[in-house]
Order: C-alpha cells, then structure tokens, then sequence
C-alpha cells in the first residue's frame, strides 16, 4: 500500500476512532447510575418518613412513651439527606425544574425534622402537665373541703372538667372561656388560707400551661405527620424516571453511533486495500507492455466518442481505448474470425439493461440457469418500483396497518441500507467482470485467455458467484419485505384525529383482541375528558397492551387469568393502568421488552410494545411497566389530558 493511501487511511481513523471516543464518553457520562441512585434514595426517604409519623403517633398515644425512637430516626434521615445531594450533584447537566425540585424536597425533609423537634418539646411539657394536673385537683378539692369552702371545691371540679374536654377537642372560644375563669379564681385565691393559696396556684399554673401549648401542639403534630413528603417524592421521582428514560434513549443513539463508525472504519480499510490492489496491478499491466485492457470499467464517454488514438508506437497499454460498439449490421454477421462454440451449460442473451451504450456487437455469453438478481421464477421482485396500482389493492390502508408501516419502516431501515450498499458493491464487481470479459471478447486472438493471463471460464464463474450472493441480498430483504406484509390489516378508517372517548376505545381494544374470552376482566373506568388524537392510535396502543397480558395469562394453570383495567384523570393527565397476573417478565429481560424485533414468543414479531411506547411518546405522554415473575404486571400508561399530540394535523 502507498504511503499516501496509509497517510489517508491514518487520518481518517483518527478522526473517526476520535469521534468514537468522544460519543463513548458522553454516553457514559450521561449520568444514569446517578439518576437511579437519586430514585432509589427518595423511595427510601418517603418509607423512613412514613415510619417517623407512625412513631409520632405512637409516642402522643402512649403518656409513658420516651422519645428514644423519635430521636433514632433522625441520624439515619440525615444520611439519607446527605446521599440524596451528593448523588444530584453528581448529575452533569442537571435540568433547572430537577434542581428545583430537589430544593423544594430537602428543604421539606429539613421542615418535617424542626417540626418534630418543636413537637417533641411542646408535646413534653403538655404531657408533664396533663399528668399532674389531676394530682393537684385533688389537693385543692381536699382542702376547700377542710376549710369548708363548698363553691370553691365546686368550682375547681366544673374547671377540670372543662379543662379536660378542652384538651380533646381545643378550640380559641373555650381558650378565652377558660383563661378567664382561671384569672378569676386565681384573683380570688389571694384571700384564702396560705396552704389553700398555695395549692391553687400550682393547679393554675398546669391549667394555664395546658390551655397556651395544647393547640399549638396539635398543630405540629398535625404538620409533622403530614403526607407532604410522600406528595413530594412521587412528584420527583416520576421526574427523575421521565429525565432518566431520555438519558438512555440518548445512550442507545451513542452506542449505535459508535457501532456505526466502527463498521465504516473496518470497511473504509478493506474499499483502501482494494482500490491499493487494483490500482498495482493495473501499474503491473502497464510495466509489461503486453498491450492488456486496464482493469476495471470503461467510461462511457470514452467507448460513445473515441477520438483518434495517436501513433500505437507511442502509447502505453494503458492508454489504448477499448473500440466503441458498433450496431450490428441487417444483412451480415458481425465481423469474426471464427465461431467459437459456447461453454456447456451457457446461452446466447442480450447485454444487461444499462450497458448497451458500452458493449461491443459480439453478444456475450451467460449461464442458462443465470436470472434477474432481483426476481425469483415465481414471486414478483420485492423492490418492484412499477406502478404501484399493480403491486397493492385499490383500497386504501387501514389506520392499524398505516400506523404499523410506518413503525416497521424506521425498525428495518438500518438494514435495509446495509443490504443495499452490499447489492450496490455487487452490482460494481459484476460490472467490472463484465468489462474484462469484453475486453477479453474484443482479442480475436485470445478468446479463452484474459489479457493478464487470467481464464475466461474462472472469470464466468466469478460473476455467477457474485450474481448467487446479491441474490441472497435480494433475498434477504424480501424476506423482510414480506414479514412487513404479514403486519398488514384491513382498512377501516382514514387516521384523522379527532376527540375521542379513551373509555370507548378500552372498549373497543377488548373486543378486538377476544379479551373477555382469554380471562375475567374487571374494568373501573373513570370520568375521562375527551383528548385529541387519532382513534385508531389509542385503540391500537391499547391492544397491544391487552395482547401482552392475553399471552401472560394464557396456560396458567395454578389460578384462573385476570385483567384489570383501571382509568382516572390526575391534573392534567389521564391515567391507564392494565394489571395481569400472568407469568410475569423476569428481570433480565425487563429492559429489552420496548426494543423492536425482541421477543421471547415463538412465531412472534417482537413489534408489540416497542409500537405501543412509540404511540404513547407520539402523544407526549409516558408508559411504565414494573412485573414480579410468577405474579403479575402492571402497565402504567400516562396520556395529556385534552392536548394534542405534537406535530399531529387534522385530516
């Protein structure tokens, strides 16, 4: 190889294996390991939060309680806290609204642990002076008693008794009640007898205590054992698993890109090596003076208008132009020496189409067994591009099968170009044969032997290899072509978009896939708004999402198979939730279930739940599927509520 072509081939796999790099770096510092870790953590936070109010409610039940197991919790919060910032700081390009919200929910988590400190110390001196509140009404009864002071003992047993429905139910009317009438009573005490004195003011100072704390304590109790972290979690959580999908779906595309260059620098290498080889023995031919054609194809120009050829002593044999094609003349044969028979297992037939500007009168030889590399003897070429009128029936598509189409054509399109470039490669080599064999035919007095040695016969073996494997090409994408056809479905609609009721489509999806016959079915529909969107759409998500537990539940043989099918309307936001308790999805598969042509069924496509989640993401919404093996699966698809889909046009 040439230092030049190595120079090239240098630079263009540094800049490509550079390319690769910097796409294996960003897909691997997308940041995903950290947005699970950040999921994972807020779970963790929302179950310890719910404990702490359990223990809260424990401790104002019980009088005798410490607070030992309220104090316990707060260590471990405070780690979980710590992990949850260190894992959001850990995301590179971290969304604004992301950040928000983890502001909002560690600042949450830091209100609920000052609320439970206040709690605790407000709830301390209530529950000190409930207890001793009735020890004191004692001693001042027994002593109004002795002093035979029957109003005042009367009096302090009708307080108690208000004090003590007061802190069952403490309202700001039977607050300013009481705190009069303990001001009354504690002016009047100053009158009375030392020890008397004495006794009441103890029993006023519980009371007064009681009637100033009990109500705000309530409060912080109330405020402490509030669901606000647990709103707060769902909110972030559903945010970090939407920003955690696009993040993957990103590192799908840099591994696709990576594989990408990978491929075309392996086969930018092998078209470098070829072309170095052709271009050597073409200098070779040119070294032996032997007056040999050149290898490869003639321009046509050069074969339609040869110009006059200068003196055969001063041209090399690279430069001697191959004679243009003359017509065949009416009356006479064209001008040969001699016959020469055909090879055993050959036939006389026309040029190929595209090559009759370029190939001289003689007719070329072919084997009979030899066909169209894009037709088979009974089937119809799979890339027919004649009208297309003769290829489909008159009728239109249907939505379904529309919809479908158009979903397969982005799955196989990736291989039908490389099943393209490799029949356009053949193409060439076939036509590089052609030209030698030409050449070859243009040599009166070598007909068996090529120019540079080479025999004519291997030469035909070679295009009939060549042609067998751009047949399997061709093959090959038939086959796809007619996996594509086997997809298609009757025509029942146009596919404009409308508002539809998504209730009447669950309907509809059922009786469509035979639900109601495969298993029990239990449906809780809710009051849905009508959103704007292609009927046909919704009802085909819907069935492959019905299909997929069809299967789940089929041949259980341990229970009976159920469908429940749940709708509601959240905000701005229709909820669809399909629960089975079919087989299940093990968890190494999980991940794979929304990749086009995966399935784990035989005879299926593999096409189910990758179109499903390609018509929910059609519509801006979002579908969840979480399952347990042996149990069942749960199917969460999210749909805006009244607001249509991005890009989508009326028909």
């Amino acid at each position: 190889m040439k230092t030049n072509s190595i120079i090239l081939g240098v630079i263009v796999s540094v800049i490509l294996l550079a390319t690769a790099a910097v796409l294996y770096v960003s897909s691997g510092s997308s940041g995903e390991q950290h947005y699970r870790t950040s999921i994972n953590l807020v779970r963790e936070i929302q179950q310890l939060s719910s404990g702490w109010s359990i223990e809260i409610a424990r401790v104002k039940a019980d009088p005798f309680a410490d607070f030992d197991a309220l104090t316990a919790f707060v260590p471990r919060m405070k780690r979980l806290k710590d992990e949850l910032a260190g894992s959001a700081r850990g995301i590179p390009d971290l969304p604004d609204r992301i950040g928000n919200d983890f502001r909002v929910y560690l600042s949450a988590i830091d209100a609920k642990e000052e609320r439970i400190e206040r709690f605790k110390t407000s709830y301390a001196v209530v529950r000190n002076s409930a207890r001793y509140l009735p020890l004191a009404t004692a001693s001042v009864t027994q002593l109004a008693w002795d002093a035979k002071n029957e109003p005042l003992a009367r009096a302090i047993s009708s307080l108690v008794q208000d004090m003590n429905l007061y802190l069952a139910t403490p309202t700001d009317a039977a607050k300013e009640r009481l705190t009069a009438e303990v001001a009354r009573l504690r002016e009047a005490s100053l009158t009375y007898p030392l020890p008397l004195t004495n006794a009441l003011a103890n029993l006023f100072s519980h009371a007064e205590v009681l009637l100033e704390r009990q109500k705000p304590m309530e409060d912080l109790f109330q405020q402490a054992t509030s669901n606000d972290i647990s709103d707060l979690t769902d909110k972030l959580a559903d945010n970090l698993q939407f920003e955690l999908g696009r993040k993957e779906i990103r590192s799908v595309y840099y591994e696709r890109g990576i594989l990408g260059i990978i491929v075309f620098l392996g086969l930018f290498w092998i078209g470098l090596a070829i072309r170095q080889r052709l271009q050597s023995r073409a200098a070779a031919t040119e070294r032996s003076g032997a007056g040999t054609v050149p290898l490869g194809p003639v321009p046509v120009a050069q074969l339609a208008a040869p110009q006059a050829p200068p003196p055969e002593e001063s041209r090399t044999a690279a430069e001697i132009p191959t004679p243009a094609a003359a017509p065949p003349a009416p009356a006479e044969p064209p001008p040969v020496a001699e016959v020469i028979p055909l090879p055993a297992g050959f036939e006389e037939s026309p040029p190929p189409a595209g090559f009759a500007d370029e190939m001289p009168a003689e007719r070329v030889s072919r084997p009979a067994r030899e066909e169209s590399i894009f037709a088979s003897e009974d089937t119809e070429p799979p890339f027919a591009g004649a009208d297309s009128s003769t290829a489909r029936p008159a009728s239109a598509p249907s939505e379904t099968f529309t919809v479908q189409q158009g979903f397969l054509a982005d799955c196989v399109a990736t291989n039908l170009t490389a099943s393209t470039a490799r029949i356009a490669a053949g193409i060439d080599r076939l036509r590089m044969i052609q030209n030698r064999i030409r050449g070859a035919l243009q040599d009166n007095d070598a007909f068996l032997e090529m120019h540079d040695g080479a025999d004519l016969e291997e030469e035909m073996e070679a295009a009939t290899a060549v042609t067998a494997s751009v047949r399997r090409e061709a093959n090959a994408i038939a086959d796809v072509a007619k996996r594509l056809a086997s997809s298609s479905g009757a025509s029942d609609g146009d596919g404009s978009h409308d508002m539809i009721d998504v209730n009447a489509c669950i309907d509809e999806a059922l009786e469509l896939t035979g639900a109601e016959s495969a298993a029990t079915i239990a449906k809780r529909l809710g009051n849905l708004p009508e959103i704007f969107a292609s009927r046909a759409d919704i009802r085909l998500l819907l069935e492959k999402i019905i299909e997929n537990s069809i299967h789940a539940v089929d041949g259980l043989n341990d229970r009976h198979g159920t469908i429940k099918i749940d709708t509601a309307r959240k905000n701005d936001e229709i909820l669809i939730t399909i629960i089975d308790n079919g087989i299940g999805i093990p968890s190494d598969r999980r991940a794979k279930i929304f990749r086009p042509f995966y399935t784990s069924r035989d005879g299926a496509m593999g096409l189910g739940l990758p179109l499903a989640s390609h018509l929910v993401k059609k519509y801006e919404g979002a579908i969840k599927l979480n399952s347990l093996p042996g149990q069942g699966t749960v199917t969460r698809i999210t749909l805006p509520a009244g607001l249509p889909a991005h890009g989508a046009t009326t028909a």
